[in-house]
């Protein structure tokens, strides 16, 4: 389990704690008992929290022992969190990125192509996230990014244009969301794309935008302006 780079991968997302058991008369059984244990079995088990402490979710017995199993149940449970407790008050949704279904060399979002097909309009933004053996120049990619998330995409004025929107978020760090990045043009972060409602293309906006410059993007896009 503790060398499944699947695991790994999902583990970066959350903040790891670790409570060793402390026998039968101890504290842990009688917590796990209170959020979905039914055992006094010392087993290992996994729980989902938030920052103050609140249970959001336990994981199946079975999936704590199987690496791609439990992967996909942290998968599941971060994906769910960002959803609900986004990162910046722009809204925006980590994506899924896949191979073509032509078997071409190629990746799609399948988000994106279902919103633009639809006709919505798209904001994507091009983050990157820390990883563990980043060079100089990514780590500085890092930095840019932490900066333009905590400033532009954290704007209550931006927040409120991105209203109808479908907001997509992405990490250059993966490897499959940079292929898609560099067929949009992208070549580092922090990066936004825009789709306007029917584009055949999406437009990469100046780098520096602040909060006001987004939502009055934003706006006017949606506005058809």
């Amino acid at each position: 389990m503790a060398g499944s780079d699947e695991v790994k991968e999902q583990l970066r997302r959350y903040e790891i704690v670790e409570w060793h058991y402390d026998g039968l008369n101890g504290k842990i059984i009688p917590w796990t008992s209170e959020h979905g244990n039914q055992s006094h079995d010392p087993s290992v088990q996994a729980f989902v929290l938030k920052s103050d402490g609140q249970v959001l979710a336990r994981a199946p017995n079975g999936q704590v022992y199987q690496a791609s199993s439990f992967a996909k149940w942290a998968k599941a449970e971060a994906d769910d969190y960002d959803k609900k407790y986004p990162a910046t008050r722009v809204p925006l949704v980590r994506s899924e990125v896949l191979p073509a279904e032509d078997g071409a060399t190629d990746v799609r979002c399948p988000a994106l192509v279902e919103a633009r097909e639809a006709g919505r309009p798209v904001l994507c933004y091009f983050g990157r996230e820390e990883r563990e053996g980043q060079d100089r120049k990514v780590r500085s990619q890092v930095k840019a990014a932490r900066k333009f998330e905590k400033s532009t995409l954290d704007s209550k004025k931006a927040a409120e244009a991105a209203n109808g929107w479908v907001l997509l978020r992405f990490d250059l760090g993966d490897a499959t969301h940079a292929r898609l990045a560099a067929g949009l043009g992208v070549e580092k972060a922090p990066a936004l794309v825009l789709f306007a409602p029917g584009a055949e293309t999406g437009e990469i906006l100046k780098s520096g935008l602040t909060g006001a410059s987004l939502a009055y993007l934003l706006k006017k896009q949606r506005e058809g302006g």
